[in-house]
């Protein structure tokens, strides 16, 4: 059997100094390193192949009556920030499951993620994020 810890070594990835490549206001916030990576330019491209792609999968499928899937409406760049922003707080407040993080229940309640968004809509959006 082969012993890992022997034969990995890992690798040097920059024996420089770490810069940032962008411009930062004087009074940083977190949002502002965020926006070094989430770029408008990766959300606009976001906001774009989720439309397309629900449009697609409406035109290509039958939707029952009763599906949430007839409720789409085409999503606009606020929106998609919002989505990330209550998926990156769900992996700092955890609820056992997802609809929980909208419940009105005392002791699962999470106000904020009913006033970004409704719980229906959050996941329509996951939806067409997490298929390719």
């Amino acid at each position: 059997m082969l012993d890992v810890r022997s034969t990995f070594l890992p690798v040097n990835i920059s024996s420089e100094e770490a810069k940032i490549l962008g411009t930062l206001p004087a009074n940083t916030t977190p949002l502002d390193f965020v926006m070094l990576y989430v770029t408008e330019e990766l959300i606009d491209i976001t906001v774009a192949k989720t439309n397309r792609y629900a449009e697609q999968y409406i035109a290509k499928n039958v939707i029952p009556p009763h599906s949430a899937v007839n409720q789409w409406q085409s999503t606009e760049e606020n929106e998609i920030y919002a989505f990330l922003g209550l998926t990156v707080l769900m992996g700092i407040v955890y609820e056992p499951r997802m609809s929980m993080y909208w419940s009105s229940d005392e002791l699962y309640e999470t106000g904020i993620f009913g006033k970004i968004m409704t719980r229906d809509r959050y996941l329509l959006l996951r939806v067409w994020r997490v298929r390719k």
